[in-house]
Order: C-alpha cells, then structure tokens, then sequence
C-alpha cells in the first residue's frame, strides 16, 4: 500500500524534444503519499487478483508532478500528479476513483523514473506492482523520450512497441483482471507552437537548430520542424495503438491528451512541464476513458 514516486525526464507534450537532454531534473526516489479519504460507500473486498482494486502508473515525468509547485520549483511533486496525486487543486485520476470507489484510497503507486523511455517500463510495472498487487487500473504515459528525430526513429519504432509490449505483458501476466489505459502526447506541435508563439521570451527559450524545434526565433514558428514533430509522434502513437490493441485489457485514451489545447499559464517555469492547471486539465480529459473503462458511467 502507498505510493512509490519516481519522476521522469522531458515534458508531457512535446514542446522541446531534445531541449531536456543535459537538463539535471530531481534525483528518481520512492516516496508513501497519505491516502486520500474514502468519500462515500463501503470499502470493497480484500485486495486480490479477483478484486482488483486501486491504480498503477508507469512512464516519464508527465505523471509525476515534476516542477509544479510553486514552493519548490525545482523539486518533485507527486501531489500534483494529475496520475496519482492527492492535491485537491488537481483532483487526479486517483482522487476521482477514490470518491467512486471508495477501497481504492491507499492504493495507489507512481513508478514513473525521470528520462525513461518505453524500455524502462516493464521494469516499473514490475516495481509498482510490488506496492498495488492487483490494481483496478494501470496508467501508462511514454512516447516523448524515445523520439530522437535524428533520422533513426524509423528504425526505433518498433522496437519501441516491442517495449510497450513487454510491459503490458507484465501487467497482465501479474494482474490478468488490471485494465490498461495508455495515453496519447499531450496536445498538437502546430497549436503548441502557436499558443507560445506571441510570448517571444519563451519562444525564444525553446528555439533551436534540431530538426524537430518548433521555434528558429522569437515568436518565428519553424513551420519543418513542426512537420518533422508531428510526423513522428503520429508515428510512435500508432504503434503504441498497434500493440495495445493486441491486448484485451488494454486501452488508449481515445486521443484525449492529444486534443489538449495549450495555454502559456499551464506550463511550469521551465516550458517543457506542467503546473497544478495543467495537470488538472489532464485529468479531466483522461478521466471519461477510465470511468468507461472500469464501468463508472
């Protein structure tokens, strides 16, 4: 029971893919969150792998709140998980399953790992399932930090479902009743580089010479490496939807994260994460998915 906290490397979107390679992001670590409260109801059954019950969340720093506290800019805040957090100001998947189902309080473990990629999943699954046993629910964010754009991705992709394969095998290997939702990159180069466009200190900041940089100047959208970007993740999350689709528990969000629409406030300090609204955002859109998913609407 508890959480175990692990941040991951680059941002839940895409904005800069390489901008968070010599980026020094707080130390991986394991952590026990408190429960949220049950809110209603009647704790179910014991924990068993014909009752599941609770969540599991594997992947990169997308799920674990990395830089969005104010307090601590440059810290890990699992609260703020829009995956697992407790923060009301977020009201994470966790949060909502909590009030639906109330014997999911306590239950509830974040192995995301700072800068993986889909090779490192299987592993985390295997961590957090060490902690939840028998989750209702497991939640996968990957993707941003296995694209390379570097002319490799090509090749890299299917290895690269390979992985995701491997993990979704140890889920359900360990836990056959888990139901798996894994999602899209958040939101669309085009409008990311549009929304930041007209603030010309951050366009300015995430600007480059990589072929996948959505900026060559202040407020100058490189219209190719919006092209280059877009291309590429339309790619891995087309394998991604290949492979889950191979697995019965296994979901996508229906591109929910993708039809996220970006707003400069969500973002925190360093333009590649998220603040506390960014991550509630998230939740919102992912929640529709897991609630059909487990049968709560």
């Amino acid at each position: 029971m508890g959480t175990v906290g692990a941040v991951a490397a680059l941002s839940l979107g895409v904005l800069a893919l390489t901008a968070c390679s010599g980026e020094a992001l707080p130390a991986t670590h394991v952590a026990v969150a408190a429960p949220v409260p049950a809110t209603a109801g009647t704790p179910g059954p014991g924990a068993g792998l014909a009752h599941p019950r609770g969540l599991v969340a594997i992947g990169h720093s997308g799920l674990t709140g990395v830089y969005s506290d104010p307090l601590h800019p440059r810290a890990n805040a699992l609260q703020n998980s829009w995956a697992t957090g407790t923060s009301p100001q977020v009201d994470s998947i966790y949060q909502r399953l909590v009030a639906a189902l109330p014997e999911t309080a306590g239950h509830a473990a974040n192995a995301a790992v700072n800068g993986s990629r889909a090779s490192a999943l299987a592993d985390q699954a295997a961590s957090a399932l060490s902690h939840v046993p028998a989750p209702a629910l497991a939640l996968i964010q990957t993707i941003v930090n296995d694209i390379t754009c570097d002319g490799r991705d090509a090749r890299r992709i299917p290895v690269f479902g390979t992985e995701v394969r491997k993990a979704l095998d140890t889920i359900t290997t360990a836990s056959p009743m888990t139901q798996i939702v894994i999602v899209t990159v958040v939101g669309r180069p085009a409008e990311q580089a549009a929304v930041l466009a007209s603030d010309k200190g951050a366009s300015a900041r995430l600007a480059g010479t990589h072929r996948c940089s959505l900026f060559i100047g202040p407020g100058r959208v490189d219209p190719t490496g919006v092209a280059m970007q877009t291309r590429l993740v339309q790619a891995y999350e087309a394998e991604m939807r290949r492979v889950c689709a191979e697995v019965p528990q296994c979901h996508t969000d229906g591109g929910a994260l993708a039809s996220y629409e970006h707003r400069r406030q969500d973002l925190a300090w360093d333009l590649k994460h998220y603040a506390v609204s960014g991550h509630r955002r998230f939740a919102e859109l992912v929640w529709p998915t897991v609630a059909e998913v487990l049968g709560l609407r």
